[in-house]
């Protein structure tokens, strides 16, 4: 950063030339604090000598004007003051206006870039420490981050510049975005300006590697705020491998459940059936070993009547409806899922297999055999359902 001091009456005077030397910088100061204002307030003389020294600068950059005066603008001088600040913004200026004891505010308001830039002091040169910080605030333009930092190949995309300041000139028109690609310049208008942010839509990158230089200013690119910032353009996947893994991630899934859930619910156990040996007289060889019991009497136990009591009438139960608590709508929907689960629970283990199943192994394969206790029909094959002639 460098600085200038100089100060007017009827004439400017340069005390100390736009310099960055700390040290000549406070010897200016200390010139300063010797000076008595007095005389005439001719403002526009102060901002040519400022304007003169930007032009004499080799490489443009952002410029800020402080003009401080005590008194009020004559009609002409006024209109001098406002063409000599309109001249210094074409170089990429911003001028504030401090006002001391007697002073015109809409006076300065013409010559500032906006009223916001016009700092009133009311308790005299004392009282100048207070608006310090409000100066600075109003003043400083600074750029915090640039994103992205890369981009991908091939694709359109905007960049945002994160920082303060970016609306404090008179207009926000000034506000440009310079790109530069492999040598090559390119301005463009910001699609969003706000205080603390710029949007500006980018160039695009065709090479991987690439690099794109970004700019930002508030002067239609006379100067600009900041040095510059690189973007890269990179490779970039479309999302496709990713939706791949992810399906034969879930399909894996999916077959472990079932390898896991089979065994349980899904079992199916193979009926064999028992071949049958049929005898004579259309029986079965162990139906044929049967006889029947010689002499064999069959009595029946006649069953005597028991009177019947007469129950004395018992008085109606009287049922007192219980109260309603605010979980009694939940509490009743819940056993009916737990019932509802349990039905389900319940129908699948019949269908699991127990312990009352028999494993035969063969020779050439595994069956099994479900005995089914208490049953009388058994089950038969039908190959062997012929009865034998």
């Amino acid at each position: 950063m460098r600085v200038s001091f100089i100060v007017f009456s009827s004439k400017a005077e340069i005390v100390l030339k736009l310099t960055g030397d700390r040290a000549k910088i406070n010897e200016g100061l200390k010139y300063l604090n010797a000076v008595k204002p007095a005389g005439e307030t001719y403002m526009h003389e102060g901002i040519k000598q400022a304007t003169a020294q930007m032009k004499e600068q080799l490489k443009k950059s952002s410029s800020i004007i402080v003009a401080l005066t005590d008194g009020k603008l004559e009609p002409y001088i006024h209109k001098l003051t406002k063409d000599e600040a309109d001249e210094a913004r074409t170089f990429g200026a911003r001028v504030y206006c401090v006002g001391v004891k007697d002073f015109d505010e809409e006076q300065l308001a013409d010559v500032a870039d906006t009223r916001e830039q016009v700092f009133p002091v009311k308790g005299g040169f004392q009282a100048l420490k207070g608006i310090v910080n409000s100066i600075l605030k109003q003043s400083c333009t600074e750029i915090l981050t640039v994103e992205p930092s890369s981009v991908c190949v091939n694709q359109s995309f905007d960049i945002v510049l994160r920082g303060n300041g970016f609306t404090l000139g008179r207009q926000t028109e000034g506000v440009v975005c310079s790109f530069i690609v492999d040598g090559a310049t390119n301005k463009v208008k910001p699609s969003k300006v706000k205080n603390d942010y710029v949007l500006c839509p980018a160039p695009v990158l065709y090479s991987v590697g690439q690099q794109m230089e970004v700019l930002i200013s508030l002067n239609s690119g006379t100067s600009y705020i900041s040095s510059t910032f690189t973007i890269t353009a990179s490779t970039c996947s479309d999302g496709t491998v990713v939706a791949i893994v992810f399906l034969v991630l879930f399909a894996l899934l999916a077959l472990a459940l079932m390898w896991w859930f089979w065994p349980l619910c899904c079992t199916i156990v193979s009926v064999t059936c028992l071949p049958v040996r049929w005898g004579e007289k259309g029986s079965t060889e162990e139906g044929a070993r049967l006889e029947k019991a010689k002499n064999a009497v069959v009595s029946i136990q006649e069953e005597t009547e028991e009177p019947m009591i007469k129950k004395s009438p018992t008085s109606p139960h009287t049922y007192h409806q219980s109260e309603s608590k605010w979980y009694t709508p939940i509490r009743g929907r819940l056993q009916a899922l737990w019932a509802l689960l349990r039905r389900q629970y319940d129908r699948v283990s019949l269908m699991r297999p127990t312990t009352a199943d028999k494993v035969r192994r063969g020779a050439a394969d595994r069956e099994r055999f479900v005995f089914y206790p208490g049953s009388q029909e058994s089950e038969q094959c039908p190959n062997e359902l012929a009865r034998p002639v």
